[in-house]
């Protein structure tokens, strides 16, 4: 998973924004990563999200709104609602070590025209000081999480029950306990990274392009310190979720409507591989007909 995705995912959780009115129609085009998942009589419908958006994402298509209409629970990465945010933020946010003298110049030359985020963030530690600079630019981009696809189906799911794959308290761990130097690199591409890379993977979102999706979630793989990141953001994370849907299959009503970040669907050692692994039947419902239970 590039490290733009990391941090936006981690931004959703620390950045939720209120609840909105979704009214805009989507584009006819839009053809975002969307399964069903089938085994012994039960089902799920698997959908990537982007945990960043616009307006005009919503309503998405028809089927998949037809989908969720019919489900009896959602299923999300991670429910903020269940987790104390500033209790974690204390916990793991504020581990503020010196800055290699590179990157005190790059935050040099950012903070020159954005003052006001690197105002807030100096005390942060160097991941969550990428996170808040990394949804700071998305949102001179247009893009904001509330208007995230988690965001958009939690407002919706007023009367389902939520499950969740993970804790916020995991993710935010997983992203503290990363070395120092993945930290500054993280911290230095979310000030110096081109707008065009930052907007590849929504453009791959809304064509459906999952080629275009896994190459941007993998980002450059002769950098190590990519590796470690792919390894404990994207495949290992894999294994997990793919455990936990299969589990909530067998125990909860269905079918369920799963919403998880683009990139676990798509590529190798994706969450539909583990599940094909485990003998549950996927489909890919622009490619086959998903019946709608």
């Amino acid at each position: 998973m590039s490290i733009y995705q990391t941090l936006t995912k981690v931004a959703l959780t620390v950045l939720m924004g209120a609840s909105v009115l979704m009214t805009v129609q989507a584009a006819t085009t839009d053809k975002p990563p969307f399964f069903k998942a089938s085994f012994k009589g039960q089902s799920v419908y698997l959908l990537g999200s982007v945990h960043v958006g616009k307006a005009d994402f919503y309503p998405l298509p028809s089927l998949i709104e037809q989908a969720f209409d019919s489900s009896k629970g959602l299923v999300v990465e991670v429910d903020p609602t269940k987790a104390d945010v500033m209790a974690l933020v204390k916990q793991y946010g504020y581990q503020s070590p010196p800055l290699p003298a590179d990157i005190v110049l790059a935050k040099q030359q950012f903070c020159l025209q954005h003052k006001q985020p690197c105002q807030a963030i100096a005390a942060f530690a160097p991941w969550l000081q990428a996170t808040q600079i990394a949804m700071s630019r998305y949102a001179d981009l247009g893009y904001s999480s509330a208007y995230g696809v988690d965001q958009y189906f939690m407002t919706q799911a007023q009367h389902k029950t939520i499950y969740q794959l993970e804790s916020m308290q995991q993710q935010f761990k997983l992203l503290a306990e990363f070395p120092l130097a993945v930290q500054f690199a993280m911290l230095k591409e979310s000030m110096v990274a081109e707008d065009e890379l930052m907007l590849q993977l929504v453009d791959a979102w809304r064509g459906g392009d999952h080629q275009a999706l896994f190459k941007a979630m993998l980002g450059d793989t002769s950098d190590p310190q990519q590796l470690i990141i792919n390894d404990k953001i994207l495949f290992e994370r894999n294994i997990t979720m793919a455990q936990g849907i299969k589990q909530l299959m067998t125990t909860q009503s269905s079918p369920l409507f799963v919403v998880i970040g683009a990139g676990h669907l798509v590529g190798e050692r994706s969450v539909v591989d583990y599940l094909e692994q485990q003998r549950v039947k996927v489909q890919d419902c622009w490619h086959s007909d998903c019946k709608i239970n």
